[in-house]
């Protein structure tokens, strides 16, 4: 697939800072280099949070596998930690119960990556894998490698993430997961990489709800049946392109084509099919075939198949996805506005019949005392 260029590093920048500003939480203890960070992170005590005070450059791994950091919260609070093209921002190996969220993380081999350990436990060696942590509002860019590197492990959380240029060719890509199962990977927004999601050997894991404009969405290693699920069950609630309902991710070169997607009120009617175990049955779109699709403050824009924001002159109302020549308040329907209507409005509010049929007549369709009010209002001030 071809990666659309709209997206601008800009935008991204922007709102990232925007869900960024509601996302803040007290700090036990602040730090402002690598070294700092990681001596907070092994003193504080399980649940406190460790925040980042400044922006930070470092010539190798910065954050890397503090000994205690279990149940902790490390927050950049909208502060950068940058590298020299190589190593990794943050880099976590058989730990659990963690927050990772707020950071601007650039130019690593691998901007966050959580591998498994291998420890001495009752008389063995046993694989412990990093388990769940959150990896949550943080945007990852310009990374040689990986934006988020998941190995060997399985249960966490990585959600509201912007992830953009992550730059390798091959077993890397916005995401990768390496023999990892049972990861959520939700609402996240995963833009102009060479592949957006790169699947070795993983199965079992969940992945819906996500932005994937790539030059490869998608890259399997290995064995490409393992079943992995690609859409929720369909249910009310915002998705990631504004629409009213979630189910699976939207997928550039397919949910902005009209013939591959066959759109229908914010899906598309055909699957995506990625193998043969890898489906993604309820695609997300933005394009529209009328007026249903779009919601009531829009209308199908026919040339673009997109439902466009209807803005209406100040002599014209929105009245069913279009701009209507209409006098409001006018219940009479006599084109004039006066005391007889104000008489009609109060017979509607004593009947109880607060919703109306002409929705011409009042911004919502409805009418109460509010209403009655603003209608004597406009009677006075223009004299009617």
């Amino acid at each position: 697939m071809t990666c659309c260029r709209g997206k601008k590093i800009i935008f991204l920048i922007f709102g990232l800072i925007l869900m960024l500003s509601s996302n803040v939480v007290a700090c036990n203890i602040y730090c402002s280099d690598c070294t700092s960070c990681i001596t907070a992170i092994n003193s504080v005590s399980s649940g406190q949070t460790i925040c980042l005070n400044t922006s930070i450059f470092s010539n190798e791994t910065c954050i890397n596998n503090p000994a205690n950091f279990n149940n902790k919260i490390f927050d950049c609070r909208v502060k950068a930690i940058s590298g020299n093209g190589s190593d990794y921002g943050i880099y976590l190996k058989g730990k659990y119960n963690n927050t990772i969220k707020n950071c601007i993380i650039s130019n690593f081999n691998e901007g966050i990556y959580l591998s498994s350990s291998v420890e001495f436990i009752g008389g063995s060696y046993v694989e412990v894998p990093s388990s769940n942590n959150l990896i949550t509002s943080n945007f990852l860019m310009f990374n040689n490698g990986d934006g988020i590197f998941i190995k060997d492990s399985s249960n966490n959380i990585i959600s509201d993430n912007y992830i953009y240029q992550s730059s390798c060719n091959v077993g890397c890509g916005g995401i990768s997961l390496w023999w990892s199962t049972d990861n959520y990977i939700i609402n996240n927004n995963i833009t102009s990489n060479t592949n957006g999601i790169y699947l070795k050997e993983s199965s079992n894991n969940f992945i819906y709800n996500n932005f994937f404009d790539n030059w490869h969405n998608i890259a399997f290693e290995g064995n490409a049946s393992h079943i992995n699920y690609w859409n929720t069950t369909k249910k009310q609630g915002k998705n990631i392109i504004d629409g009213s309902y979630l189910g699976g991710n939207f997928w550039s070169g397919f949910s902005n084509n009209l013939t591959s997607c066959n759109p229908n009120n914010g899906f598309c009617q055909n699957i995506f099919s990625i193998s043969t175990n890898n489906i993604d049955k309820l695609p997300l779109t933005m394009l529209c075939l009328s007026n249903n699709s779009c919601l009531s403050t829009e209308a199908c824009n026919m040339t673009t198949h997109t439902c466009q924001n209807l803005n209406c002159p100040e002599n014209e109302t929105l009245f069913n996805h279009t701009c209507v020549k209409c006098n409001l308040f006018d219940f009479d329907n006599n084109t004039e506005v006066d005391i007889f209507d104000v008489v009609i409005a109060l017979e509607y509010i004593s009947k109880g019949e607060i919703q109306i049929a002409n929705l011409c007549t009042t911004p919502e369709g409805k009418i109460d005392l509010m209403d009655v009010l603003r209608l004597i209002e406009k009677i006075g001030l223009c004299s009617i």
